[in-house]
């Protein structure tokens, strides 16, 4: 029968048991008739010892020798099915005792056996208590999916109304953990979160010096917490100065029961993060009921988060639509009045270039060698224009269309720059213009396409240059600059005289400075301006344009020094 029942031991589930013995070795036969289970023993006197060694080395089944006492006189097993309550506990009585036995039962304990043991009595008694544990077990994991089931119908009644309030998320987990500290009659409460990187961080807290909220640890840094995280299994933890599993330094007011329950905040599968309680208001240790009853507050914690910030992502994704609509529309709008200009600048030199070309077909023999040779001067000249301007359009069309290929490195912006300025140089001396040109001693390099930044940079010299007055200033500054926690270079261009035309800088993309009504915002008509708009588009550059005064004009840019991907590996 022996061999039967434990031929295969771990078919039964957990094996591991404990026994209390009154004195050394009462209990050794258990050990010998229960071969392939692992044993771990304890003296009677040392009971207080056994919640947390149930709960360290999972057992299942508890043999307790009290052959030789009074029932009246045990109250190890209360101490350990409080802590435990579905704890399978074998009460070892004397033979004839039938009142202790009949005690032993009323007390909680699942079978009894009767001193002196017999191998065969042990097997079976021990087969029973597991039977009956795993059916325990099985009744208890139903109970808790129909308790879920009913928690997620109880919270999705009431999310709209959660959800609908001006609540964010750090009062919603602030609420939850004063929930919790009226249900459990506890002192202390503390609600951790995963962020995006796994590491760990106190939301919300009651009972704790506000300077501990908001750090960020990785789980390995807080301990019981930082374990229950990473395992996804909760701990109940009735003596920390004897449980052994956990190193602490000092017990402060902090641990002042030197009991505590820590449970993973679980939603679909995905650990959220931790809840922690300490100190029972009444100086009692934690129970297996308050496990329990913590257990269900967190996943009502979890539903109650993960369906906030749902919310909130679904508020979220509908203003960021109703702005993309309100884009899309701009976008169409400045389509529209971008063909129609385009349109206009075409047909100019087209114009010119057939009247030309009529007058010579209809006076060429009127017309002295002179003249024809003016006309023709004047149909190569529209010609040029008008090949500039389709030329400007298929390389305007071929970047926004992202069939323009793009060789994206790490570009010296100073330099390049710096290139721009002396091929514009000569026209500047032209109109006189009064040039400086400021660049940081130790440059930060720009990410983008070398071709791409140089076209840029000319299309912006040239239309300020040609609107600027005669005798006016130009000032071009590159510099280092820090944006919201980002490294960026910022170009600056400040020009004197009538500046950009109104109808050349509408709709280019402009982002609010410091004084808003300074801030001129208009579309692009002129291919060059067009173009630069969509090569800040590919570069994610931010741009802004302002009217300092009557003659003055600053246009300006950040661009971004690596790329995204590379930007969140360094953070």
């Amino acid at each position: 029968m022996q061999k039967d029942l434990f031929e295969n031991p771990t078919e039964l589930g957990p094996v591991a048991i404990l026994l209390l013995e009154q004195s050394a070795g009462s209990l050794g036969l258990i050990q010998q008739a229960l071969p392939g289970v692992s044993v771990h023993i304890l003296p009677m006197a040392d009971v207080s010892l056994a919640p947390d060694l149930v709960s360290r080395e999972r057992v299942s089944v508890v043999f307790c020798d009290q052959s030789g006492l009074e029932p009246s006189s045990d109250d190890s097993r209360q101490q350990l099915l409080r802590v435990h309550p579905g704890l399978a506990i074998v009460q070892v009585v004397a033979d004839g005792a039938v009142n202790a036995a009949l005690e032993a039962f009323r007390q909680g304990a699942r079978d009894v056996l009767v001193a002196p043991l017999v191998p065969e009595d042990i097997c079976h008694a021990f087969a029973r208590v597991q039977n009956r544990e795993w059916a325990q077990r099985d009744a208890r994991q139903l109970h808790m999916a129909t308790r879920t089931v009913l928690d997620e119908l109880v919270l999705l009644k009431s999310i709209s109304a959660t959800a609908s309030s001006a609540v964010d998320l750090d009062k919603l987990l602030v609420r939850l953990t004063a929930l919790i500290q009226e249900s459990l009659k506890v002192e202390i409460v503390s609600l951790m979160l995963a962020d995006e990187d796994g590491e760990l961080q106190i939301r919300a807290a009651t009972g704790l010096p506000d300077k501990v909220l908001y750090q960020r640890r990785s789980p390995e840094k807080y301990g019981v917490a930082g374990q229950v995280f990473t395992s996804g299994e909760a701990v109940l933890v009735d003596d920390m100065e004897t449980d052994g599993r956990f190193v602490l330094q000092t017990f402060s007011d902090r641990y002042r029961t030197r009991s505590l329950l820590s449970v993973p905040v679980t939603c679909h599968g995905k650990i959220l993060g931790v809840l922690n309680v300490n100190n029972k208001e009444d100086g009692e240790t934690f129970a297996g009921s308050d496990l329990e009853l913590l257990q269900s507050i967190a996943h009502q914690a979890a539903l109650a988060i993960e369906n906030f910030r749902l919310v909130n992502r679904i508020v979220q994704q509908g203003a960021e639509l109703e702005q993309m609509h309100e884009e899309l529309l701009a976008f169409h709008r400045d389509r529209a009045r971008f063909v129609s200009s385009l349109s206009h600048e075409l047909k100019t030199p087209l114009t010119s270039v057939i009247g030309f070309a009529d007058l010579m077909l209809e006076l060429y023999e009127q017309l002295d060698p002179v003249k024809r040779k003016d006309y023709l001067r004047s149909i190569h000249s529209e010609a040029m224009q008008l090949e500039t301007l389709v030329s400007g359009m298929l390389r305007l069309f071929s970047i926004d269309s992202d069939t323009e290929q793009w060789s994206w490195e790490s570009l010296d912006f100073s330099c390049l720059v710096n290139d721009a300025c002396q091929r514009f140089a000569v026209v500047m001396a032209e109109k006189e213009l009064a040039f400086e040109l400021v660049l940081p001693e130790e440059p930060w390099p720009v990410w983008g396409a070398a071709d791409k930044v140089a076209l840029l940079l000319d299309a912006l010299l040239d239309n300020t240059v040609r609107y600027n007055r005669f005798g006016g200033t130009l000032r071009i500054e590159v510099e280092n600059c820090d944006n919201n926690g980002e490294e960026r270079v910022r170009f600056l261009m400040t020009s004197q005289g009538p500046g950009f035309p109104e109808e050349e800088i509408k709709a280019f993309l402009l982002q609010e400075t410091a004084d808003s009504s300074q801030v001129r915002h208009s579309g692009i008509v002129g291919i060059s301006l067009a173009t630069c708009r969509a090569i800040l588009h590919k570069l994610r550059g931010r741009v802004y344009f302002e009217t300092l005064d009557k003659e003055t004009t600053t246009l300006g840019f950040l661009l971004p020094t690596r790329p995204r991907r590379m930007r969140k590996d360094a953070m």
